[in-house]
C-alpha cells in the first residue's frame, strides 16, 4: 500500500510538471490570436471535464502515448474549471493544448483517485483509485492544429468516460486564458468517432 501511494504521488508530480510545461509551450504558440505550431510539430486541443461523488479531492490524469513517450494531462476537481460562455455552466476540468511532434498517438487511459467519506465516528476517509481504459488513436501532422473533443469523466465506484464535441465551450475557455481569437485553422478530429 505504501508503494502504491508513493507511485501515485510520483505520477501526480510528473503530471503536474508535464502539463504545466506543455501548457506553457503551447500558450507561447498563440501568435496574434491564432495557434501557430512550431516547425515539425502539430498542436492538439482537447478537454477533460470531471464529475464525481467527491467534490473535494477527486483528480485524474490522462495518458497520451506516442513514439516520443508519454504525456500526462492532470486535472483536479476542486481547482480546475473550464470557462463556459453565457449562462452555460462551467464544469470542473481543464482544456489542454499540446505541442507534439508529427506522428501517431493514443489516449490510452485515465487514472486517478477520489475519497469515499466515512460515516463512522472515527471519520476516516477511504481513498478509491480508478483506471479507465480509453484506447483512442489520433494523428498529429506537422503545421496542423486539431481539436480532439472533450473527455467527460464520471468518477465513482464504476468510473467511466464518454466523448463529446464541446468546441464552442473549449474555444471560449482558450480565448479567456490565452487570447485565442482566430480558430479558422483548427480542424476537428474527434475522439470516439472511429
Amino acid at each position: 500500500m505504501k508503494r502504491m501511494l508513493s507511485l501515485v504521488f510520483v505520477l501526480m508530480l510528473a503530471a503536474c510538471s508535464s502539463t504545466m510545461t506543455g501548457q506553457k509551450r503551447a500558450a507561447e504558440q498563440i501568435v496574434q490570436g491564432r495557434i501557430a505550431p512550431i516547425p515539425g510539430n502539430g498542436v492538439v486541443l482537447m478537454s477533460m471535464s470531471l464529475q464525481s461523488l467527491d467534490r473535494d479531492t477527486s483528480d485524474a490524469t490522462v495518458f497520451v502515448q506516442g513514439a516520443q513517450g508519454a504525456n500526462y494531462l492532470y486535472a483536479r476537481i476542486m481547482t480546475d474549471i473550464i470557462n463556459a460562455p453565457g449562462s452555460e455552466p462551467s464544469p470542473a476540468g481543464r482544456v489542454y493544448l499540446l505541442s507534439l511532434p508529427a506522428g501517431e498517438y493514443t489516449v490510452s487511459n485515465i487514472t486517478g483517485s477520489w475519497s469515499r467519506h466515512s460515516n463512522s465516528m472515527l471519520g476516516f476517509d477511504t481513498s478509491e483509485y480508478f483506471n479507465v481504459p480509453v484506447q483512442q488513436k489520433f494523428s498529429v501532422r506537422a503545421g496542423e492544429v486539431s481539436y480532439l473533443g472533450s473527455l467527460n469523466l464520471n468518477i465513482n465506484f464504476q468510473s467511466s468516460v464518454t466523448f463529446s464535441n464541446e468546441f464552442k465551450r473549449d474555444m471560449f475557455d482558450l480565448q479567456k486564458r490565452y487570447q485565442l481569437t482566430d480558430t479558422s485553422n483548427i480542424q476537428q478530429q474527434l475522439l470516439g468517432s472511429q
